[in-house]
């Protein structure tokens, strides 16, 4: 082997080596995240059901058990997503780098983000996995997760709408003003520190109109379980009593 290929092995076997370290800590790291937020907030409910008609130590150990197994059901989620997504990104990321153009550079990174969380998400949290291997993730972790990213992206895109809209007001007022009103730097910029509230009161409305127009036209088929049975308490024809608020096995 001549000194250029062995110089070349080396530097392969060194990028083959970062990459591995990094899609490993990715791993580790969501192992680690998911199962410590789900154990938690899983031994918080459980404790709350216990039943004083049976042994408690009993209970304590299933209960224990159970926020255990939790926990590394959430982290095998968050961790199998890490795996492809890093895989992916840093995949994408060799074959598209233009070292010529720096703009270019940045909407590519946008885009290979967005293709590398789309394919773990489709191939994780989309079922794909437990098409293959029935049972190998908690279908119910991830559905709730999913659900929770859609809520923080409800509201992200109610900002990035009223981001872009005020972009375009703050583009046109400075043509319109130039020269003519110096307080039109100090309106733009009270419009642009209203863009955070006014995307949230954008986007929280939308969401729960579709919600509670999805729980009018088909409950059953368009809510998710738990929000269901959530809305069909709140709005449902039951009267329910005070003590009813310390009924945890509901």
């Amino acid at each position: 082997m001549s000194d250029a290929d062995s110089v070349v092995q080396q530097s392969t076997d060194v990028l083959i080596q970062e990459i591995c370290k990094t899609i490993l800590n990715a791993s580790k790291n969501a192992m680690i995240y998911g199962y410590r937020v789900r154990f938690i907030h899983s031994i918080s409910i459980q404790l709350l059901s216990i039943d004083k008609s049976q042994k408690l130590y009993k209970q304590i150990v299933l209960k224990l058990w159970k926020a255990f197994k939790l926990g590394i059901d959430h982290g095998k989620i968050l961790s199998s997503f890490a795996i492809i997504y890093k895989l992916m990104l840093i995949t994408l990321t060799k074959l598209t780098d233009n070292n010529n153009n720096k703009q270019s550079n940045i909407n590519i990174k946008h885009l290979n983000n967005f293709i590398s969380g789309f394919i773990g998400g489709f191939i994780v949290y989309g079922g794909f996995i437990n098409k293959r291997k029935p049972g190998m993730l908690n279908d119910a972790i991830l559905k709730q997760i999913t659900l929770y990213c859609l809520s923080r992206v409800a509201l992200g895109l109610g900002k990035f709408i009223v981001k872009q809209i005020t972009k375009k007001l703050i583009t046109f007022k400075r043509k319109a003003a130039e020269g003519r009103h110096s307080s039109n730097y100090h309106e733009m910029k009270i419009m642009f520190n209203k863009v955070e509230s006014y995307g949230r009161l954008l986007s929280s409305g939308l969401i729960w109109g579709s919600v509670m127009m999805f729980y009018s036209i088909d409950k059953n088929f368009l809510l998710q379980k738990s929000l269901k049975l959530s809305l069909d308490f709140i709005y449902g024809d039951s009267i329910y009593s005070w003590m009813e608020a310390f009924n945890y096995s509901r």
